[in-house]
């Protein structure tokens, strides 16, 4: 990944670092504190922690869409519920974000994550014994309302543990979770479905497999927080709050689990990194939470704030909204005895279907072997990507990345649109689906790293918030307009990560 050795002969050669200016008298910058310390084995058991959380977001929202056909018998779910369900996940997570984030920059990352992670895996436990409909609903939308909290303070917490040099490869290390959720996911759910399971609890509440599963899923996040109470505060938070003593020895404590040794780590003082106007206490919280929030809205924050926002919101409604469809028009394709375009097959699929639908008042709740085989290999490409990503961050840098993978998607798109052959058509819409996605951890660590520390978690949780809300949009969007209007559908879409590709060239390229 990264190496302390190089860390620490560059730290060496540098004339800041030379042997006579570690004095007492000395007020250190935090980030030439940190380069002191280099890359060790601190900075990699939090890429495994941050990677846990990450996990634990994923197969608590996207994890869903495997659910709902199992679950559907038990809690008697029809198209409407599950839709609701869908929504639970996303609104439970998009109406706190603004919170948790302000949250996070005022009270701290560590706590604020230890809390809600535990809380979620409580909520998701108590979903799993859910005897209906609408209590699973209630706690499936208090699972989101804690996960949001995680999700928004992770990127800060593991960014302000390294420096300004080795944040983008941490951060696309870290973002492997991502793939690895969505390719365990499936895969465990598949395996525990096969264990048919049939406990009765109480009353006439049965324990199916399904129920296994959401407890399975939220385990890494509890894994997390128990593991994150070993490690101290952020100590770039610390240092943003005025609390230098506390600060020194969190950077101690990273000297000596790196290296062995504490005795020879020579910052003695930091130079303050204090916001008077935030740390004023003379006015509510209402006040500070909307001071915060101008900061973001006035130079020189405004400009990456809202190219951020677009950006991220056009991926998650093409990664995202199209990603719901993928299930359903990759079946038509694979069953379709015509050939075509994506969408002549897609609509005529579903004239055909219109006319020949039969009700069937037994309830199924058995989920095909292909849609398990289609997520597994889907979430197989996220993790080779991420991969990619992680080796080429070092050498390329964010803005090449991101360009690349946007004008990728961007092509893709396109050609999904003319190609007629199925190989190609299925190779197009992961592609489209995959290169733009993969951008999502991308554009919330470039985020780290273009706000401070006293908004960054507000940053990354708005900049979320914001895409999520266009996830729901777009996904409904999709399915008012793919049946009657499935090129221009896929056209507008393709066109949005278009101009986020365009956007991307006022960003910093690193």
């Amino acid at each position: 990944m990264v190496s302390s050795v190089t860390d620490e002969q560059n730290a060496a050669e540098d004339p800041r670092f030379q042997e006579e200016s570690f004095t007492e008298e000395k007020e250190w910058s935090f980030d030439d504190a940190l380069t002191i310390i280099g890359f060790g084995r601190v900075q990699y058991q939090l890429v495994l922690i941050c990677a846990l959380i990450l996990i634990s977001t994923l197969n608590e929202t996207m994890g869903m869409m495997i659910l709902m056909t199992p679950a559907q018998c038990d809690l008697e779910l029809t198209s409407f519920d599950k839709g609701l369900l869908t929504s639970s996940g996303y609104f439970g997570i998009m109406i706190p974000s603004y919170m948790w984030g302000y949250i996070c920059d005022k009270y701290g990352r560590r706590k604020v994550m230890i809390r809600t992670l535990i809380a979620t895996s409580l909520m998701a436990l108590c979903s799993s014994l859910a005897p209906t409909f609408y209590w699973f609903l209630f706690f499936r939308f208090w699972t989101g309302f804690f996960v949001s909290a995680s999700s928004g303070g992770m990127y800060p917490y593991l960014g302000e543990f390294n420096t300004l040099k080795h944040r983008p490869t941490v951060m696309a290390w870290c973002s492997c979770g991502t793939g690895i959720s969505m390719t365990l996911a499936p895969a465990v759910a598949w395996y525990i479905l096969s264990l048919d399971i049939n406990i009765l609890l109480y009353g006439q509440l049965v324990f199916h497999s399904w129920r296994l599963i959401l407890i399975v899923y939220t385990l890494p996040g509890l894994i997390a927080a128990l593991l994150l109470t070993f490690f101290p505060e952020s100590p770039k938070f610390l240092i943003s709050q005025g609390l230098e003593k506390e600060t020194l020895e969190v950077l101690n404590w990273i000297h000596k689990t790196n290296t062995g040794d504490s005795r020879n780590y020579p910052v003695k003082r930091l130079a303050r990194e204090i916001d008077a106007d935030r740390l004023n206490n003379d006015v509510s919280e209402i006040q500070n939470i909307l001071n915060q929030t101008k900061q973001l809205l006035k130079p020189p924050f405004v400009k990456h704030f809202l190219i951020a926002i677009y950006i991220q919101t056009s991926i998650f409604i093409s990664s995202g909204g199209m990603g719901l469809w993928f299930p359903e028009i990759l079946n038509q394709l694979y069953y379709s005895n015509t050939t075509g375009t994506i969408c002549s097959i897609f609509k005529k699929n579903l004239h055909q279907g219109s006319n020949t639908l039969i009700s069937n008042k037994e309830c199924n709740n058995i989920l095909s072997s292909e849609a398990f085989v289609n997520s597994i290999i889907v979430g197989l490409y996220y993790t080779f990507g991420y991969i990619i990503i992680s080796v080429l961050m070092k050498y390329c840098g964010r803005g090449l990345i991101l360009e690349l993978s946007l004008l990728g998607s961007s092509v893709s798109g396109f050609l999904l649109q003319w190609t007629t052959n199925l190989s190609l058509q299925i190779i197009y819409f992961s592609s489209f689906l995959v290169l733009s996605g993969l951008m999502i951890s991308v554009i919330s660590s470039a985020a780290v790293m273009l706000f401070p520390t006293h908004v960054r978690a507000m940053a990354v949780c708005c900049i979320l918030m914001i895409a999520r809300i266009g996830t729901s949009l777009g996904s409904s969007l999709i399915g008012l307009t793919i049946e009657k209007y499935c090129e221009e559908t896929f056209g507008f879409i393709t066109s949005l990560i278009v101009v986020s590709a365009f956007l991307n060239f006022f960003l910093p390229a690193r």
